[in-house]
């Protein structure tokens, strides 16, 4: 009740008159550069591994360097402690060139190798790490997700499936040294290599040598494509080209931590941790993280803020209350009601932006009649999303007619059609006298989602006649109906953690999906069995050499391969599950219904300058500064 009295006391005149009353509460200047900022609860810990959301997300963004960093209004990749980076003609093999002026907070120079043991952690880690599937196109990572015990190929077939340059990994009983390099010869610039991608070492042994016994060791080295070629050199190598690797390189998972972990897990120990970021934690209280500005940054002349208040704000009330007596400068991550963002959207310092989060229907494309693209696209375009939107959601989301919010392609957007959608059902086979089953849509227990399942239903049953059985689960049975395949149509929601195509698509279809994973891996297996048998083949040609071939005459780096082994999993795949890597295909498919992007709301006042609101809800604390002259003006924007 305060938060409508105090919005219809404060706000009606501005909605009336809103050239007296242009923002939201006092404006006032801060006379130093400190930046209050209330970004929802207090964060939970500063561990770049398990930082998923705002505000660990922002808080790991703040304290935190990585290879590269985004720019907050393009999401392009910008140099942060790697300075320039180049990638091999077959888009693969990715090599960082470190600046000499990082420092990690006790002073000590921030490595390459600092990376590559952070990365083999989060390996290590596994699927305790909430973005694990940002890893798994790094050759060598799905090696750590099996138990100890694995099955390793021998020296010889390592070193025929390994890719151009990369070390040799070590066989004998012996574990990474502290910096994450194993204990073995560093290899040679003469090293004889072949420019391929990787199979996975647990590949099966008579794909290649069938005379061979795989060896097995429970304290085997596992090996992952990252090597620190010296201290300001780290390579990468992938298992698929990725020209869009350095903007992926820029998610909070990939920035490197210290060796001892100290002070990672709880927030209250936080002040003890040692990182290499733009700032430092000074102290942790009850409501709020003081942060301030490091002065061993390697750009340290370019950040304007000396000190940043992340302040916990129980609900959007108390932040409201707190922004209008000018308490604090901005406010994030914090739920607006519907009649809070009504009132609020006048103001000029109130923004809205699209989310990168989507909120799906996503067909059982195994079952019948689910398996007719016909009958897709006709449940998919009776749906009335805007009408969702404004009579459920109330206006806190924008209708999806696409995957991706990102993409932008106007010509490829799904579409909203009765008449072509009743003419495709009909022509599915479907009428009066061959009626459409009853449809088993299945989500979790949330009120919103009930609201939404029943408008669908609604729109389903009115255009088509088709009936709609509801099926609510909690969450531990929910998934469990979704790992079996125990629906017609489910309900998902997902968070896209970058804005690259390709991660979105697999985030979207084969993230915690039961199906969609065994197909993800039944192509990568098929892909893996196919790259190690033409190796072998060129392996086998008579003269051939270990240099480095050329395109032409190289099998392995022949354009389309990978799609023709992709095509070949989707054929075989009796699960019927489908794997999309472009959003132009899932269109033309539609594997799931889109029915809308969420969308992030905040306050900031308008003496704070650079602190950019985005897709990916990254603001950056780099760029922000604060004018302690602003002045208001018409003019002002």
């Amino acid at each position: 009740m305060w938060l409508l009295a105090s919005l219809t006391f404060f706000g009606c005149a501005d909605l009336q008159k809103p050239e007296i009353k242009q923002f939201y509460g006092e404006i006032k200047p801060p006379a130093k550069k400190e930046f209050r900022w209330a970004n929802g609860k207090l964060p939970r810990q500063l561990d770049p591994a398990l930082a998923s959301a705002p505000p660990e997300t922002d808080l790991v963004r703040a304290v935190y360097e990585g290879l590269t960093d985004l720019d907050p209004k393009t999401l392009e990749a910008t140099p942060a402690i790697a300075e320039s980076w180049e990638v091999s003609a077959d888009g693969r093999t990715w090599t960082f060139h470190l600046r000499t002026g990082a420092k990690w907070s006790n002073g000590r120079a921030v490595t390459a190798r600092d990376f590559k043991r952070s990365w083999r952690r989060l390996a290590e880690m596994g699927a305790d790490v909430p973005n694990s599937r940002l890893l798994k196109n790094i050759v060598g990572a799905e090696n750590f997700s099996i138990d100890d015990g694995i099955t390793v190929l021998p020296d010889e077939e390592f070193e025929a499936a390994k890719p151009e340059g990369m070390p040799s990994p070590a066989l004998q009983e012996a574990a990474p040294d502290k910096n994450g390099e194993l204990q073995t010869e560093k290899a040679t610039a003469d090293t004889p290599a072949i420019s391929v991608p990787s199979a996975v070492s647990a590949a099966p042994q008579a794909e290649i040598a069938p005379k061979k016994t795989p060896v097995k060791s429970s304290s085997v080295n596992k090996w992952l494509g990252v090597e620190a070629v010296d201290d300001q050199t780290l390579r990468v190598w992938l298992i698929q080209p990725d020209g869009n690797f350095p903007a992926a390189a820029a998610n909070p998972l990939f920035r490197p931590v210290y060796e001892d972990d100290t002070g990672l897990h709880a927030i209250a120990n936080a002040p003890s941790a040692i990182t290499n970021g733009a700032f430092r934690i000074a102290a942790v209280g009850k409501d709020q993280v003081e942060l301030n500005r490091s002065d061993i940054f390697w750009a340290n002349e370019n950040v304007s803020l000396d000190k940043v208040f992340m302040i916990a704000k129980p609900d959007a009330e108390s932040a409201l209350a707190a922004y209008q007596a000018n308490e604090i400068d901005a406010i994030t991550n914090t739920h607006f009601e519907p009649l809070a963002l009504k009132l609020l959207a006048p103001y000029r310092d109130f923004r809205h932006s699209t989310h990168n989060a989507l909120t799906f229907y996503e067909f059982n494309t195994g079952r019948k009649p689910f398996d007719d693209l016909r009958v897709r696209k006709a449940l998919s375009m009776i749906i009335d999303r805007a009408r969702i939107v404004q009579d459920e959601l109330e206006g806190a989301g924008e209708p999806a007619f696409d995957y991706l919010p990102f993409i932008g392609d106007e010509n490829e957007k799904l579409t909203e059609d009765a008449l072509e959608a009743k003419r495709l059902l009909k022509e599915a086979g479907f009428s009066d006298t061959a009626p459409f089953p009853a449809i088993r849509l299945l989500i979790n227990r949330n009120d919103l989602q009930r609201r939404i399942a029943q408008s669908v239903a609604g729109m389903w049953l009115k255009h088509f006649g088709i009936p709609t059985q509801i099926i609510i689960k909690d969450r531990a049975e929910y998934e469990e109906a979704i790992k079996n395949g125990d629906y017609d149509i489910v309900r998902r929601g997902v968070v896209m953690p970058t804005n690259d195509e390709t991660t979105g698509m697999l985030t979207l279809f084969t993230a915690n999906h039961g199906h969609f994973e065994a197909a993800l891996n039944n192509w990568q297996d098929e892909r893996d069995k196919e790259l190690l048998k033409r190796l072998e083949e060129f392996n086998n040609r008579s003269n051939a050499t270990l240099s480095t071939p050329t395109p032409a005459s190289n099998p392995l780096e022949r354009p389309g391969a990978e799609t023709e082994s992709l095509q070949s999993a989707r054929q075989n795949d009796p699960g019927a599950a489908k794997i999309f890597l472009t959003e132009k295909e899932a269109i033309e498919q539609i594997p799931a219904i889109p029915l809308y992007f969420a969308v992030s709301n905040s306050l900031i006042k308008p003496y704070i300058g650079g602190f950019d609101t985005n897709l990916l809800d990254a603001p950056s604390l780099k760029t922000v500064v604060i004018d302690d002259k602003w002045k208001n003006s018409p003019t002002q924007k």
